[in-house]
């Protein structure tokens, strides 16, 4: 057999390409075939670069294939360690050529040596070993860390069925000794992150590693204390000398199995170097060691060079491990910098203080410790910190249960770069306890003011019997008590957002905790003595809630999972009592899964020399209002205060006349006093309008009739006091001016007026200059359309007609003739384009009118053209009960809306799209695949972009958490995965979920630049938007079905609901479909949040039909029968669906629901499909039933549309003052002559009416007309 070997070496980024590479050839004799090794003629090798992202790829070109059965490449990068084995793979194709490759990852040497071996059914071929050599491994010694980790073993020899002798081994690459005392050992699985870290740390207990040397750390766990030193060198063979070569640390052990990484930090965090072993059983052989060699691109991650081939070896390093030289220090002579950010304002006792820093050096920061007490005569206590990730600062907090009882916290700060330390001055922060004061003291202070039922109480510092005195008498009903309220302190970790944790003592609940912890974090509440028993054992109870109550108060709803333990009761004197029923620091599983409880209690003994007050429930109801003297005995000791009692609430004096109505100005005034107390606070209303006092006003802003003044008043004790006080006002304002004479010549006129003042004032009048125009005017041009959106996307839409001149004179009156433009599957309008008399200016009042009609339940809008912006703006908007006439007024800005002195207005009705089957998609949740999966995120909007005509999709809905971490970069992804929607129009809304807010923070910033209302503004379906987007609408028609698609963020309080109201109820013609983020449960029952929106607004509009939501993990839905006119009938369904599969693998692998219009069956039907796994269904139905196919009932028959002109009219008021009369009496004639007018002219004018206690009355736009001058000629004649 001839066999041709050539062997070809490729380095490159993604596919192999051709490059640098070897080629030999060997002829081989047919006959004998036996094992031999041979030499390969030259081999030409060219340096390649680098190892970042490219194989090392090998091929081989062989004649006579066919004789081969397996052919393997064995290549190693070290004469320390053996060869490893790459099977290769024969290439498709007419030429026989086999191949192999090294991935970048299993690259650590610029030396890779190697040979190949072929099997025949006769024999073995191997190739001569030859090398290469790649570029990109040259030492850098400025670039390795200082300490590195050589070798690892994660699965040693058992004792008792346990790993016995697991190790981590650290060398030092200095010239230098290092000493521990600045680093920690960490021990991490990545999917936690470094807070769940296990710290092995040795600032305490220091260990100095010697220049280039390495040092074992044996991770002894617990139950092997009895094995020592000795018994680990038996095992290893080994010499180690503990303290010097090896020490022991006493752990939980390596993972067998799992992912985990190793890392060397400073004690502030920052990573020296990094071991990372990934999850992959045949790593961990038994007894085999993980050997890494040390970092070469400047990172701290170790590179992994050897895994199942090699017995430990502690205490030894090879030489491919470690750099060729040791490394040098240069010396550090300054120190750290510390700058003390901590706010010292003095704290409450529940409130916690956080110690802040910021710490540089002009190298490295190694350790930063906090040094705290509470008393001057304890110790100080050492905590290291951390630097935060995130603003790089040192956080620290120091939780209240440290803080009651104690009247200041002294702290200071320190600093070090190992070998330059940094200290600030001591500093201290008050605690405002609830009693800081020794001695017979009371709860209540030298001139306080009580009332009502109050709990008094003496307390001694002695602990003796304690008398209580009224005014010099007795009190006999005493009690003894404690001084004040004790608290209850816990902490737990892996609580989970949202879900309401609850504290409770009886049946009251103290408190509610729903943050996220992944690391122990302490709670501290007070619990009221009035909830306490008098006697006997203190019961709390701890509650795992759902995310609607800390207790079962809707079936089937799943509960938090976290872990809870040190509950203890603190006194407020900072004494502690442990539970008499629980190890305080025992943890305890709380939840609904495994063995965990949903509700655990826990038993508190108060001892009796705690209660060392004297309480009596002083009724002051009984006593006579003003001071009265306390005072308290013991034995010893005496003390006495005066306090004033006061049950009465302010007195409030006015100046409101009751009796005469008020004309003109005047101002409404309150004295408010309080004999006892000082005043709290004061409110005061005008029919029921908050106002400020004193309260100017007149009768010309108020409506005539009659008024209510209400002031509310409260002093220091609590009393409240509220007086109402009626008024009136007279009808102010006159009648409308009427015109009683018109005397027009050619160049002249003199008009008469008359008006009545309700009051008889004198009037003055004001007659200026207008202008109006009707269809009957030349300058106005109207037209007529059926549009395809509401408003019309462009100023003129193709296909516009214009009125005919039978059709202009039918709406130049008022008189019931009119012009309809009706369509079923288009938008009808009619459009006014009015040219202006070019005397028009930018403060003259332009006001539309228009007169018409439409159909029984139809919104009629008025547009104005906005120039500026170049789009139609609405002016106002009619709902047609029935088919009567109505008026639409509206003023019109001139700088917006008139250009060239022309402006354009239409009137439309909303119609929909032509008739034609369409779906929708509902997208939810996508925050993974922002995240992780964007080539997902990216596969939905594409196959939306492409479906878009074959399904007829008309719009898309996202129902909020469109990012996980509100971050620039999943942010960004989340931006241009959507805007594919954008660049090929299809319609789409979204809202903030509590990810894209970070959560409790509501910080909308984010969202608002990439999705605010910039984003959708000149989009035509878009609607009003609330706060930047946090909340819109669109109007979206299709086959004949108009929808009001709305969307409201996270937070909604009042006033998103109040918001949602208002727009809803401007279209009571369309189908509402509300979206939120969260609304309904996966059990299928509403959140509160849910239940509040319920009932304040899907209840109280008859055109919703369905509210979609996401949030909650899962898919459900719930139907309410409501009857809207309280005829004891149902008048609609309203079906509640929840749609969220982010709890799927990858995020919900890009599942969405599709909603199919059924016109012939008045149905929505809905689906789930994924374009990424090309799959309907993420529930089976044949477990889950109907779970994701439904269909739900609405009313999709499509709606004939009507716009009906009776009449339209553009009045322009200018003011061109033309004349004046002043002083005219109530009911009498007012006149003026217009002179200097052209004969044969049209003329406009307007008055106005005014009496000097600022009423006001305004004339409608007259006309006149100035005879012929032909005419006056003629008739001279």
């Amino acid at each position: 057999m001839l066999l041709c070997f050539f062997i070809i070496l490729f380095c490159f980024n993604q596919p192999a390409s051709a490059g640098p590479f070897i080629q030999t050839q060997v002829n081989i004799p047919d006959k004998p075939f036996s094992p031999f090794i041979f030499d390969p003629f030259h081999v030409d090798v060219r340096p390649v670069l680098g190892e970042k992202s490219r194989d090392l790829q090998f091929r081989a070109s062989i004649t006579d294939p066919e004789q081969i059965l397996s052919a393997n490449l064995y290549y190693k990068q070290s004469d320390e360690l053996g060869y490893r084995l790459i099977p290769m793979e024969r290439l498709p194709g007419m030429k026989p050529e086999f191949t192999a490759k090294i991935p970048p990852d299993q690259l650590w040497n610029s030396t890779v040596r190697y040979y190949t071996e072929f099997l025949t059914q006769k024999s073995v071929i191997k190739t001569a070993e030859q090398s290469v050599h790649l570029n990109g491994f040259e030492e850098d010694l400025s670039r390795i860390p200082d300490l590195v980790i050589t070798e690892i073993v994660v699965n040693s020899k058992n004792r008792k069925g346990k790993d016995a002798f697991e190790f981590i081994e650290v060398y030092n690459t200095t010239h230098e000794p290092i000493s521990l005392k600045h680093y920690q050992l960490r021990y991490r699985n990545p999917a936690q992150g470094t807070e769940m870290d296990d710290v092995y740390s040795f600032h305490t207990n220091p260990v100095t590693l010697s220049p280039g040397k390495p040092y074992v750390f044996w991770l002894r766990k617990k139950g092997q204390e009895h094995l020592t030193v000795a018994d680990f060198n038996a095992m290893y063979k080994s010499q180690l000398k503990e303290g010097e070569h090896v020490s022991v640390i006493e752990s939980k052990g390596l993972s067998n199995s799992k992912s985990r990484l190793v890392s060397i930090t400073t004690n502030i965090g920052e990573e020296i170097s990094s071991a990372a072993f990934r999850l992959k059983p045949s790593w961990f052989s038994e007894h085999k060691s993980l050997l890494f060699k040390y970092p070469m691109d400047g990172t701290s991650q170790m590179k992994l060079i050897s895994n199942i081939e090699e017995e430990p070896t502690p205490g030894k390093v090879l030489k491919a491990q470690i750099p060729s030289e040791k490394k040098e220090i240069s010396q550090d002579i300054h120190k750290p910098v510390i700058e003390d950010m901590t706010v010292r304002k003095p704290v409450k006792p529940t409130e916690s203080i956080e110690i802040k820093a910021d710490v540089q050096d002009d190298q490295v920061v190694k350790t930063v410790k906090l040094r705290y007490r509470t008393n001057r005569k304890d110790d100080f206590k050492e905590i290291l910190l951390q630097k935060d990730h995130n603003d790089r600062l040192f956080h620290h907090i120091i939780y209240s249960p440290v803080l009651i009882g104690k009247e200041q916290l002294e702290y200071q700060l320190e600093a070090s770069d190992g070998e330059n330390t940094a200290m600030t001055m001591k500093k201290i922060i008050d605690v405002e306890q609830v009693s800081k004061a020794h001695g017979l003291r009371f709860n209540v202070e030298e001139g306080d003011t009580v009332s009502g039922l109050f709990p008094l109480k003496a307390t001694s510092d002695q602990k003796k019997s304690i008398e209580l005195l009224i005014d010099g008498k007795r009190n006999q009903q005493v009690f003894s008590a404690l001084e004040a309220d004790p608290y209850i302190a816990f902490d737990v970790k892996g609580t989970n957002l949202y879900f309401k944790n609850g504290v409770s003592i009886g049946k009251h609940l103290l408190s509610i905790f729903d943050d996220s912890t992944k690391v122990y974090r302490t709670y501290t509440m007070p619990i009221p003595e009035a909830e306490m028993k008098k006697e006997g054992l203190q019961t709390i109870s701890f509650h795992a809630g759902t995310k609607t109550s800390p207790v079962d108060r809707l079936p089937g709803e799943n509960h938090d999972d976290f872990e809870l333990k040190n509950v203890r009761m603190i006194l407020s004197n900072g004494t502690q009592i442990p539970p008499i029923n629980a190890k305080p620091e025992k943890e305890w599983r709380m939840g609904d899964s495994g063995n965990a409880k949903k509700v655990r209690t826990f038993q508190f003994e108060i001892p009796k020399e705690a209660y060392v007050s004297t309480f009596m429930k002083w009724d002051t109801r009984r006593l006579k209002e003003g001071p009265h003297l306390i005072e308290a005995k013991t034995s010893d000791e005496h003390a006495s205060i005066h306090v004033m009692v006061d049950n009465t609430g302010p007195k409030i004096k006015t100046n409101v006349q009751t009796n005469d109505p008020y004309k003109g100005a005047f101002t409404l005034k309150a004295n408010v006093t309080d004999r006892w107390s000082d005043i709290e606070e004061m409110k005061a209303y005008v029919d029921g309008k908050p106002i400020s006092l004193p309260y100017q006003t007149s009768s010309s802003e108020l409506n005539p009739g009659e008024h209510t003044l209400t002031i509310k008043a409260k002093d220091a004790a609590g009393n409240l006091t509220t007086v109402k006080k009626e008024f009136k006002t007279v009808h102010e304002h006159p009648e409308p001016p009427e015109r009683v004479a018109d005397k027009t010549k050619m160049k002249s006129s003199k008009q008469t007026v008359l008006t009545k003042d309700p009051t008889n004032d004198k009037l003055d009048y004001s007659f200026y200059r207008a202008y109006q125009y009707t269809s009957l005017h030349p300058s106005m041009n109207i037209l007529k359309y059926a549009a395809e959106t509401e408003p019309p996307k462009s100023f003129n839409e193709k296909g516009e007609m214009i009125f005919s001149h039978e059709e202009r004179n039918r709406i130049a009156f008022a008189d019931g003739k009119s012009v309809e433009t009706k369509d079923l599957h288009r938008f009808p309008y009619h459009r006014f384009q009015i040219k202006v008399h070019q005397d028009v200016r930018e403060k003259d009042v332009v006001e539309a009118m228009w007169k018409g009609s439409s159909l029984s339940g139809r919104k009629v809008t008025m547009y104005a053209w906005n120039h500026q912006q170049e789009k139609w703006d609405k002016i106002t908007h009619h709902f047609a009960k029935d088919q009567k006439e109505f008026y639409l007024k509206g003023l019109l800005s001139v700088r917006q809306y008139m250009k060239n002195h022309t402006f354009d207005l239409l009137v439309q009705d909303e119609i929909s799209k032509a008739q034609k089957p369409y779906k929708m998609v509902w997208m939810s949740d996508t925050q993974y695949y922002a995240k992780t999966y964007p080539h997902i995120f990216k596969q939905m909007v594409e196959w939306i972009r492409d479906q878009r005509e074959k399904l007829n999709i008309q719009y898309v809905f996202h129902t909020g958490d469109i990012v996980d971490d509100s971050k620039d970069k999943q942010w960004h992804r989340a931006d241009t995965f959507m805007r594919v929607l954008d660049e090929h129009q299809i319609p789409y809304g979204v809202l903030a979920g509590n990810h894209d807010v970070r959560h409790k923070d509501g910080f909308y910033a984010e969202y608002g630049k990439y999705f605010g209302e910039k984003r959708f503004a000149n989009k035509p379906y878009y609607g009003e938007s609330y706060q930047n987007n946090r909340g819109h609408y669109d109007l979206i028609s299709a086959g004949g079905n108009d929808y009001m698609m709305v969307y409201m963020g996270w937070g909604i309080k009042q006033d998103e609901i109040d918001w949602l109201n208002r727009v809803i109820s401007e279209h009571p013609d369309r189908i509402v479909i509300l979206n939120f983020h969260e609304y309904l449960l996966v059990s299928g029952n509403r959140s509160p949040i849910g239940d509040l929106i319920f009932h304040q607004v899907v209840k109280r509009h008859p055109n919703i039909v369905a509210v979609f939501s996401g949030h909650y993990h899962g898919a459900s839905r719930k139907v309410d029968e409501l009857d809207d006119d309280n005829d004891g009938k149902v008048d609609r369904k309203v079906y509640q669906i929840l749609a969220d599969y982010q709890s799927g693998p990858e995020g919900g692998q890009g599942f969405m629901r599709l909603i199919t219009a059924d016109q012939e069956k008045n149905q929505l039907h809905f689906t789930t499909y994924s374009p990424y796994m090309n799959q309907e269904h993420f529930y089976d139905p044949k477990t889950y039933g109907d779970q994701d196919e439904f269909s739900i009932d609405v009313d999709l028959t499509p709606k004939m549309k009507s716009v009906k002109t009776n009449y339209f009219e553009l009045n322009v008021y200018t003011n061109v003052l033309i004349g004046e009369a002043r002083g005219v009496k109530s009911g009498k004639k007012a006149s003026f002559e217009w002179k200097g007018l052209k004969p044969n002219e049209d003329y406009y004018w307007y008055t106005v009416a005014k009496d000097r206690f600022q009423g006001k009355a305004i004339s409608p736009i007259w006309k006149i007309h100035t005879k012929d001058d032909r005419e006056e000629t003629f008739l001279r004649k």
